[in-house]
């Protein structure tokens, strides 16, 4: 996770923080995806303007109820995984 530990990260710095590539983050920040300013041809991202977009963008965060594909999904992992659980909880 992204800690507010400096007031300016560069593209090396945000990939590790998000897992991401850095071509994902330049490509990201290309697209104005991302908050980014150029400067000497390099992008920097400020630790303020990322954590206020951290705060409006849930980028793969489900919300509400979750769907019949994904009950039903953890529905068979369970069940494939129960005799495991058993055998643990002895």
């Amino acid at each position: 996770m992204l800690q507010p530990t400096q007031d300016f990260y560069d593209v090396a710095s945000l990939a590790e923080a998000f897992n991401l590539s850095e071509r994902t983050i330049r490509e990201l920040a290309a697209s104005g995806q991302l908050p980014a300013r150029r400067v000497g041809g390099k992008y920097l991202f400020s630790a303020l303007a990322l954590h206020e977009w951290l705060g409006t963008h849930r980028l793969g965060v489900p919300h509400g109820e979750p769907s019949s594909e994904f009950k039903s999904r953890i529905a068979k992992d369970i069940e494939t995984l129960r005799p495991l659980l058993e055998r643990l909880a002895k």
